[in-house]
């Protein structure tokens, strides 16, 4: 007896069904196995970019490997610097660059995003500042206030004892560079400059570079040093093609992609080796970016300030250290302490006052993942300073 015309239909619909699905099982089992080997292949890619990725963005990460990894990776893939941004910065024949006069610009970075103003003389404070102000600050990114508010800065807490204060910190300045700018200003306004008696002076580990290159000489632009304001970009990337230092930062940020994955790699078996302690078995390391600085920087110091000593003649100087995440701030306060003798020798009439950064300022007055000082540490420094005034140097200790 034959079937109902629909039940037939619905055994060969239950036979269609049944061989469609095998097809499709083992369809999805061929993709799932060809994207299980594309991800074994891609692996040594991959992971080191998942791990970096989830360093940066996961702020419970603190510490451990991929708090290192992401940290290596923000300051040689991500950081957004600030000397190539325009208009912020323009060609000064005498200092290469300084902030473009009445510019406001704007920077962001992981952990913050920033506007920048400068004034008619190119520095970051307002144009009432350069009207005698009785305390200049001069030092690098950590002094212009990089990542915080221009209200935030050590420079705008400091007590009523410091009076008016001028701000004349640049970024990526060394100590030739900033007693340079400070004899600039004198030359501009000598009037405003006769009012100063406070001298506060930012230092950090990658000064000496620049003050080792010119010793007891004034800082001078290399003739071969070109600072492009041309606005021809890259569409694509963002990058200004006739800017040198847009440029060079492409080719930094290109040659760090290369070395990111034998960089984590060698890392995280080097780790390895230490957790499991294989006897017999060492790895060569690559360099990290916080290695230990260059030793003598008071030596290289204490020279820069030799053109300068009529100018600095009488006045308090205050000297305070802040160095990538604070992590050479006491070996670089030890060194600069060892030359202070000879600085005091150089500068007989000058009050030179030394300040200990390490005693208020531990690795919680950083950014997480910039080098730089938040907004915590600018109070700390502006506590020091204040400290200082009063004739207790350490007013505040680290928790």
């Amino acid at each position: 007896m034959r079937l109902p015309r629909w039940s037939e239909n619905m055994h060969f619909n239950r036979l269609a069904d049944i061989r469609l699905f095998k097809v499709c099982n083992r369809t999805v089992g061929l993709i799932a196995i060809n994207f299980g080997l594309l991800f074994l292949l891609l692996s040594p890619l991959a992971i080191p970019l998942i791990v970096v990725q989830y360093g940066i963005w996961s702020r419970s990460v603190r510490s451990g490997f991929a708090f290192r990894m992401a940290r290596w990776a923000y300051l040689e893939l991500y950081r957004q610097g600030i000397v190539g941004l325009k208009p912020c910065f323009v060609f000064d024949e005498k200092l290469l660059y300084r902030g473009s006069p009445f510019a406001t610009c704007y920077s962001r970075n992981v952990e913050f995003s920033v506007d920048y103003e400068f004034n008619e003389f190119g520095v970051r404070d307002a144009s009432a500042a350069l009207v005698s102000p009785q305390t200049l600050v001069l030092g690098d990114s950590h002094a212009m206030g990089w990542g915080v508010d221009s209200r935030k800065r050590f420079s705008s807490l400091l007590s009523d004892e410091f009076g008016s204060i001028l701000n004349m910190g640049i970024s990526s300045y060394g100590t030739a560079r900033e007693l340079l700018i400070m004899k600039l200003f004198y030359e501009k306004y000598p009037g405003a400059y006769s009012s100063v008696r406070n001298i506060v002076i930012q230092y950090c580990v990658n000064d000496f570079g620049e003050n080792g290159a010119f010793g007891d000489r004034e800082y001078v632009v290399n003739p071969n040093s070109t600072y492009s304001q041309q606005p021809l970009s890259s569409l694509v990337s963002g990058i200004e093609l006739t800017s040198p230092l847009h440029l060079s930062q492409l080719r930094h940020h290109a040659r760090s992609l290369r070395r990111l994955v034998p960089y984590f790699w060698t890392h995280y078996l080097a780790d390895l080796v230490s957790l499991f302690r294989v006897k017999g078995l060492s790895l060569k390391v690559p360099p990290s970016p916080l290695n230990v600085p260059s030793p003598l920087h008071g030596q290289a110091f204490v020279k820069t300030f030799t053109p300068y000593r009529s100018l600095l003649s009488g006045k308090n100087i205050y000297i305070i250290i802040s160095t990538d995440y604070g992590a050479w701030n006491e070996s670089v306060y030890a060194d600069l302490r060892h030359s202070l003798s000879r600085l005091r020798k150089s500068l007989p009439s000058s009050n030179i006052v030394l300040l200990n950064t390490a005693t208020v300022c531990g690795s919680e007055c950083y950014f997480r993942l910039d080098d730089h000082l938040n907004e915590h540490g600018h109070s700390r420094l502006a506590r020091l300073l204040n400290g200082s005034r009063t004739g207790n140097s350490e007013p505040v200790t680290n928790h």
